[in-house]
């Protein structure tokens, strides 16, 4: 079976920031309050898909969300706290890692590849984002003789997406060896991906034991 893999890339929204809202992410805390430079960002991702498809490869995109998200904020009454209002703004959503969790048709029982929206509700500039992005996953891969789109696992479960997955294959057509990766509470950093959550994944995918 000829299967071709898709690079997708998130293009980076005006609304970048280094605001170190990733606890746990060291880069990200580590960084918070530095400069950001969106338009520079944008074009530079923009640069790097041109280079994509002028190598032949197949390159998809996400469009930055929007935000910041009124919604968010109207739920939590408008607060005036600078953390919540830089959730609102977040474009974390750019790195596509945050997206979802994909498994591809060679390893699932039913021959379809398998998506499934992350919904890391751990950190609250994450927890909002899965409803947009599953917009555009639904665009993106319509096709359901193909492609399985899953909701997100409940809420009570943080999930990261492919963050904290990764496969092992010969070659993108064969059966592969997919592993999940998830923290466990305590110790000296948080737990981001849930354990029930990766088991759920794995079970909604269908993937072989």
């Amino acid at each position: 079976m000829a299967l071709t893999e898709i690079n997708f890339d998130g293009i980076v929204g005006p609304s970048h920031n280094y605001a170190g809202l990733s606890l746990g992410n060291l880069a990200a805390t580590a960084h918070a309050g530095d400069v950001s430079y969106p338009r520079a960002a944008a074009l530079q991702g923009l640069a790097k898909m041109r280079a994509n498809a002028a190598l032949g490869l197949a390159q998809g995109f996400f469009v930055p969300l929007p935000r910041p998200n009124p919604s968010f904020l109207a739920a939590l009454g408008d607060p005036d706290d600078r953390p919540l209002i830089a959730a609102a703004w977040s474009a974390s959503a750019m790195w596509t890692a945050n997206a979802a969790t994909v498994s591809p048709a060679p390893d699932t029982a039913d021959g379809r590849c398998h998506l499934t929206p992350a919904n890391l509700v751990t950190m609250p500039h994450r927890g909002h984002e899965w409803p947009h992005t599953a917009r555009q996953l639904a665009l993106a891969f319509a096709d359901n003789a193909r492609f399985a789109l899953h909701n997100p696992v409940p809420p009570s479960f943080g999930d990261e997406g492919a963050a904290n997955h990764m496969r092992m294959a010969a070659s993108h057509a064969a059966p592969g060896v997919e592993i999940f990766v998830y923290g466990r509470s305590g110790g000296a950093f948080p737990a981001r991906q849930h354990e029930q959550a990766s088991r759920a994944v794995a079970r909604l995918h269908r993937l072989d034991p």
